[in-house]
């Protein structure tokens, strides 16, 4: 709902791009990694399969409201009801984004409780994971610990749901801890992707990742860390064997 028709195709085809860039480059890897074809004979089919599954409804601009101001199923919302049905089999449902889907008081618990069970009713009723894009509020923009609780509006948005990951942009001070050069916008580059959220699962570790030239993402190492600062002190780190 956020987005015009043509950046998304135009995501899809960087993303396209980008994959068949890696994989050439880097092979097929697992999650440490490691090759899992030493000599992968690349073949594009497998992108344009994958692609091939994918669907998506362009609804910006179309005024689209799905829930309404005391979170009741409208008109649209039914369509997104027989839209999903449609899909026979389908894995994942997302919606882009949450404030876009609804006319009510984000800030309103008893109103975002009702939106978010009208989300676990498309999960129920598909059988699909669903996740929704959401916005961060203004002080957990600069916080690397603040979890879940960066989350906008209010509290029942993220105690509702069942799983929650959150990504933000490289601070200038873990830029600097890395010796990555922050003269340049380069270390904005650097995206953190947290999982503070796992209600079915084992607790995750963070994972870093780098936009490519087309703004597609992958996993990546960051230099160790080089020195702490603690105020207006630097603290050197001796344990990472670069003093």
């Amino acid at each position: 709902l956020e987005d015009p028709v043509e950046i998304i195709h135009q995501r899809f085809f960087n993303i396209a791009n980008s994959y068949r860039k890696n994989i050439r480059e880097k092979g097929i890897q697992n999650v440490d990694g490691e090759k899992i074809h030493k000599e992968w004979d690349f073949d594009e089919e497998w992108v344009n399969d994958a692609l091939s599954g994918v669907t998506f409804h362009a609804l910006h601009g179309k005024q689209a409201t799905f829930l309404n101001d005391k979170g009741e199923q409208t008109v649209d919302g039914d369509w997104v009801i027989e839209e999903c049905k449609k899909v026979r089999g389908v894995k994942l449902i997302v919606f882009d984004t949450l404030r876009r889907c609804h006319s009510g008081n984000e800030n309103d618990t008893g109103v975002m409780s009702q939106v978010l069970k009208w989300f676990e009713f498309i999960a129920s009723i598909t059988g699909a994971a669903v996740i929704l894009i959401h916005h961060e509020n203004k002080l957990g923009l600069n916080d690397s610990d603040a979890g879940i609780s960066a989350i906008r509006g209010a509290s029942s948005i993220g105690d509702n749901a069942r799983w929650a990951a959150r990504m933000r942009r490289m601070g200038k001070e873990e830029a600097e801890e890395r010796g990555i050069d922050t003269e340049t916008n380069k270390y904005k580059k650097y995206i953190n992707m947290g999982l503070p959220k796992i209600n079915y699962g084992d607790d995750a570790e963070d994972a870093w990742l780098l936009k490519d030239e087309n703004g597609v993402m992958f996993k990546t190492e960051l230099p160790p860390i080089i020195n702490k600062k603690e105020g207006n002190k630097i603290k050197y780190d001796r344990n990472n064997g670069r003093l």
